[in-house]
């Protein structure tokens, strides 16, 4: 077998090769717009969701320095 027919028969099987091969297949869908709005108005309820209440805050803010330390 020579060169130019061992090039032409890997030719054919790339080919081959080629045909059969299929990309997959996305499942990707666009969100709306007010999908999107909803998604990140979740994110940012879940996040609040974890923080520290405001009453929180005015209770810590009454403390003074002294009895923050003996609470330590």
């Amino acid at each position: 077998m020579s060169d130019k027919d061992r090039i032409a028969a890997l030719e054919r099987e790339v080919a081959e090769l080629k045909g059969k091969v299929s990309p997959p297949k996305s499942t990707f869908v666009p969100m709306t717009d007010e999908q999107h709005r909803d998604w990140v108005y979740q994110m940012q309820e879940r996040r609040m969701s974890m923080a520290t209440p405001p009453s929180v805050i005015r209770d810590w803010n009454v403390l003074d320095n002294a009895t923050c330390r003996d609470l330590i």
